[in-house]
Formats: structure tokens, sequence, C-alpha cells
């Protein structure tokens, strides 16, 4: 063959070539382009961002454990556990997961979006703190079920994220920096121990809800310009005396981490003792006080409010058993007690209701609440003695 034909054939070769290459490259570019249409398609922002507080609670060491487990059951199991006692929880504060990663949750409080509400920060702070306890009722589980010892670190934040829908999901799902600020700091805590973020922090101070907590200040995490150096705080519960919250603080919700503890230790019999919590309802601080020491007297743990729309909102974001009892003035601004019996019911129709009013016309406010009785009303002024016997009567 000669070579001008060689390098004609040559040539005809590298063209050849180069058209399939030419092929190939457009082909693979209208695929990643396609990929790009679909993933806009499957997952869209609103375009709008929100602040919120935002927690991960991720297990120490998952890797090498679940590794140890031969049994494929043993490890779902496992998980199963975990992320169910967890998921309790946190539902019965308000919160929702919006990611589940095996070894790890990440959850957000709705209604942390207002900044200035207590309740809702408050809400945060001890759901974290059943989250930890729960732990010790976990591993009593785990136990049984011959599975490894679980510990696990808890961190939080507060900042904004982006809201996105997923078209495979009902839910929406968060993106942000301070989800991925979150995700780094987990780390800083210790084993069953809790860090939050610099911002949370800020927070929590603003609403004073840093004196119901220790919070240490131990390091700070260098990931960006803009928080460079970011501080970090560790979180531990104060002590306080039994039975005698402090005047400042709201009640604990243990009802979740109570139920959990005694489901897994009595196999699902667990015993309510929401006949000693009690919320007082008044607009006069000096009447609550009077009536707070009456009861703390006996023991009763007792929350007290001077607005009703907050009681009615602490109401709604507490667990439904919680409450034995809720005493109720008639005459307040925004809300009367009225009102606010009607939508305690709404909400839990078994509630114990007492009215402690000025008013002189028990017939005539029971004709007007078909399902209260007048044994359920008492006028003031009231003196210990007849206080107490009424509430211990309600409760009986």
């Amino acid at each position: 063959m000669s070579p001008e034909i060689n390098n004609e054939s040559g040539s005809q070769i590298i063209r050849d070539l180069a058209i399939r290459k030419r092929g190939h490259v457009d082909s693979c570019g209208s695929q990643a382009m396609d990929a790009i249409k679909r993933s806009k398609e499957e997952i869209s922002f609103y375009g709008k961002s929100k602040d919120y507080c935002v927690s991960i609670v991720d297990i120490v060491n998952s890797t090498r454990i679940v590794s140890e487990i031969v049994d494929a059951d043993q490890v779902r199991n496992y998980y199963t556990i975990f992320q169910n006692t967890v998921s309790t929880i946190i539902e019965k504060h308000g919160a929702k997961t919006f990611k589940t990663l095996g070894d790890s949750l990440i959850y957000y409080f709705p209604m942390t979006e207002d900044v200035t509400n207590k309740i809702a920060f408050h809400g945060v702070m001890e759901c974290s703190m059943d989250v930890l306890k729960a732990c010790s009722p976990m591993n009593v589980e785990l136990q049984r079920e011959q599975l490894p010892a679980i510990g696990y670190r808890l961190s939080a934040d507060y900042g904004r994220l982006e809201v996105a829908r997923c078209s495979t999901s009902e839910s929406d799902d968060l993106f942000g920096s301070t989800i991925n600020i979150c995700s780094k700091i987990n780390r800083k805590a210790p084993p069953n121990g809790m860090v939050i973020g610099g911002d949370l922090y800020t927070v929590l101070r603003s609403l004073g809800l840093t004196e119901n907590f220790r919070m240490q200040a131990i390091g700070e995490y260098a990931g960006g310009s803009s928080r460079y150096y970011y501080p970090i705080y560790s979180v531990t519960p104060r002590q306080t005396r039994k039975g005698i919250p402090s005047e400042h603080s709201f009640p604990r919700n243990t009802n979740a981490t109570t139920q959990i503890s005694n489901y897994l230790r009595d196999g699902g019999n667990a015993k309510s003792e929401s006949d000693r919590n009690i919320m007082l309802v008044d607009d006069e601080p000096d009447v609550l006080y009077t009536y707070k020491c009456f009861l703390s007297s006996r023991g009763y743990n007792v929350v007290t409010f001077t607005n009703p729309r907050e009681a009615l909102i602490h109401f709604v974001q507490s667990d439904p058993s919680y409450y034995g009892l809720v005493i109720l003035d008639i005459r307040m601004p925004n809300l009367n007690g009225l009102q606010l019996f009607h939508k305690f019911r709404e909400i839990d129709h078994k509630i114990k209701i007492i009215f402690v009013s000025a008013l002189d016309g028990a017939a005539e406010l029971v004709s007007l609440l078909p399902d209260l009785e007048e044994e359920n009303i008492m006028q003031k002024p009231v003196n210990q003695t007849t206080f107490l016997e009424k509430v211990e009567q309600i409760l009986s």
C-alpha cells in the first residue's frame, strides 16, 4: 500500500474518531444537562430563608460498634431503638425531624422562628436534656436485646436556613450553614453531653434562660470568613430543689423521658405522675405567688402565668398528659378564664380545672359551662386550708 493511501486512510480514521468523540461528548453533555434539569425538578427552593433552632444527635463510634454486630437484624434493632426513642422525645417537644442518617438525627424547632418566644427556646433546652437523660433507659433496652451500649453527642445552634421541597418527600427539607456548623461542633461535645453555638447562646442569654443551665465556653469553631472565631459552649443543667421550680423557669417536660424510662423498665406499664403538676393562671402576680406557696408546701410542681395567651401556648406545646390540674381566674385581659377553659378542653377534654374568682355566682357560671360542677369553683379570697382541700378533692 502506497504512503499516499496510508496517509489518506489515517486521516479518515482520525476524522472518524473526532466525529465519534464529539458525538460522545455531546451525548455526555446532554445527559449532564438532563441530570441537572431533573435535579431542579426534584428539589426546589421556596426562595425564602427562615431562622430556626436546629439540633443534631449523633451516636459515638457507631461505625466500630456496628461492625462488631454480626447479625443484620441486630444491627437494624440497634438503630431502631436509638431512633425511635429519640424521635418520641423530640416530637413531644414540638420538634420535627428532617434528616435521618442511621446513626444521627437532625431536627428543628418550628416555634423558634420567633426569636422572642421564650417558651419555644426553653423547650429546645428541655428537649435536649430529656434526650440526654434517655440514654440510661435506652441502654437498659439494648442490654435486654444483647446489644452493645450506646452513647451519643448532642449539638444545637440557631440561624438562617433555606427551606426546600423534595418531589420524593411530603415534608420540607432544610439547608444552610447553620446545619453545617451544628454538625461540625457536634464532635466537641463529650459522650452523652451537649454543646451549642454562639448564636444560640446569645438568644438564650437575651431571654434569660442561661441561668437555668451551666454554660461554659470550651473553644471556637474555625470554618469560614464570617464565623472564623465562632464560640462553642458546653451545656449541663443546674440542680434545683426538688418540687420547687425557680420563679423564672418554665416546667421541664419530663413526661417524655419518664414515659420512655417506665416503658423500657416495666414493659409498657408506664404510670403517670401528672397529678403532681399544676398550672396557675391569674393576671395578679401576688395572687399567683400566694397560691404557689400553698401548693409548693404540699410538694406540688407548680407553673404560673400572668398572661393567659402564654399559658395557652405552653399548654399546646406540653405533653397532653403532663398537667393534672389547671387553676384559672375568670377576669383576665385579652383572653378570659372562660375562653381559656374552652380552649384547654378542646386540647384535652379530661383536664381538671378549678376557677378561683372574685365573682359571686357559681350557679350562673355552671350554667355557662355545662362540663363544670359547682365543686370546681372557689370564691376569692380563699385561705390555705380551704384552697388545698379543694385541690386534693378535685385531684382525688
